[in-house]
């Protein structure tokens, strides 16, 4: 009864939800091809043979897959994949990685016969939705057609339990769809067993198996030569607020540290006038990546305010703190860093990466902060310490060894699904 009133209700806002799209569409928030493609218009054939569908919505779910893409590319080499996504940014990162044996599309929404358009043109032979995409019709008819479906690097938070269990006979009804659920925590396999999903394990955290950022070698060249010298401390996917957070910071550490750079790399590129007309009231001499403007030895603050180029930057970094780990926004994927071994600080906000933060902080590699407060005598020990620096970096560089290492277990698991497709 529930899930009917669900359809129904989805098809009634179908018309506002189209509006709404074209909306962000004016707004540059979306674009023709991805209106068209989540309301089902596809310009792309399907190509013969199997096609494996994955759903990965955000940049960080569609980065963990690559690895995972790539395995499956050479083990199953007669097979297309399929990979969806839905924000303008997670599909432009992976377009511009241009891996083979990938049609990129963007998701479709959950409406009843916008999903059953997407799955009668692309007919996938399984589907694999990564983390947290509970939609009722895709589940539904994915099943409808006998399709095998898989949950993997699953998570579960208190709050979307509780409201599941709220529903608990619409949440039985869909969890036990799952023909197997791979979780990245041992509370979230509670969770989802308790919700009905059947067939739940918890093998490691996909992200951890992610591969290092990319770096373009003669961008790397150009840009060291500028900074050459010179510390480097990078505020890595910031929000509003944090800006001027650690502006604050740096001015309070350039009175010890006269070669420090600092670098802000904001979480969204359109925020850029925002940061600048702080910096201009801070009397910060900085320079804007977008319009590239080159770093003298003048140069307080670069403003990295380019698309896909993190690794560029955390390849040359002496320290790194974590964007919106210091307002409450739940932080940002910290393995990239680490997968560079850089030094890295997080905020009291961690919250939707606090399984993966604490796998961190039990091997003591990286630094955890209540507030900004204590930020500067932090980054002003890894800048002078260097027996403390060199620490730090080795067991980062052990803990994404060792975690890495589970990937065949849950390779093996998928395998033997993909094998009998």
């Amino acid at each position: 009864m529930i899930l009917n009133t669900y359809r129904i209700i989805t098809n009634f806002l179908y018309f506002p939800f189209f509006i709404y799209f074209l909306l962000r569409m004016l707004r540059k928030k979306e674009s023709l091809e991805s209106l068209k493609e989540k309301n089902g218009f596809y310009s792309i054939k399907k190509p013969p043979g199997k096609l494996i569908w994955i759903n990965a919505i955000s940049i960080g779910e569609s980065l963990s897959t690559l690895s995972l893409i790539k395995k499956i590319s050479t083990d199953f080499p007669n097979s297309t994949i399929l990979l969806t996504t839905s924000t303008q940014s997670s599909n432009k990162v992976i377009r511009n990685r241009k891996i083979k044996n990938v049609i990129l599309q963007f998701a479709p929404i959950d409406i009843q016969f916008v999903m059953k358009k997407f799955l009668n043109y692309w007919k996938p032979d399984i589907c694999i939705l990564i983390e947290s995409e509970i939609w009722p019709n895709l589940i539904f008819h994915v099943k409808k057609q006998k399709i095998p479906l898989i949950l993997l690097n699953a998570r579960m938070s208190e709050k979307s339990f509780k409201r599941w269990s709220h529903i608990k006979k619409i949440s039985n009804k869909l969890f036990q769809e799952f023909d197997l659920c791979l979780v990245q925590n041992e509370k979230s396999k509670n969770m989802f067993k308790e919700l009905g999903t059947k067939n739940v394990e918890y093998l490691g955290n996909l992200k951890f198996f992610s591969e290092q950022l990319p770096v373009n070698l003669q961008k790397l060249k150009e840009f060291s030569n500028q900074v050459k010298g010179r510390d480097i401390l990078v505020l890595a996917s910031s929000h509003f607020n944090e800006e001027e957070i650690f502006t604050n910071v740096y001015l309070e550490l350039k009175k010890k540290h006269s070669n420090l750079l600092f670098i802000i790399v904001p979480r969204h590129v359109y925020r850029s006038d925002q940061i600048t007309k702080m910096l201009k009231k801070k009397k910060m001499n900085y320079k804007l990546r977008s319009n590239q403007e080159k770093i003298c030895p003048l140069t307080d603050c670069y403003l990295a305010d380019t698309f896909d180029e993190l690794g560029l930057f955390y390849k040359t970094s002496k320290c790194v703190i974590i964007g919106g780990s210091f307002i409450n926004h739940g932080g940002q994927n910290l393995i990239e860093a680490a997968n560079f071994n850089c030094p890295i600080i997080t905020g009291p906000y961690m919250d939707n990466f606090i399984d993966i933060e604490k796998i961190f902080l039990n091997k003591q590699s990286i630094i955890k902060l209540n507030n900004s407060y204590d930020a500067c005598n932090k980054i002003s020990k890894i800048l002078t310490n260097q027996d403390y620096t060199k620490e730090l970096k080795k067991k980062l560089h052990d803990l994404c060894i060792s975690e890495k290492g589970k990937k065949n277990i849950i390779w093996s698991k998928l395998k033997a699904y993909l094998k009998e497709i």
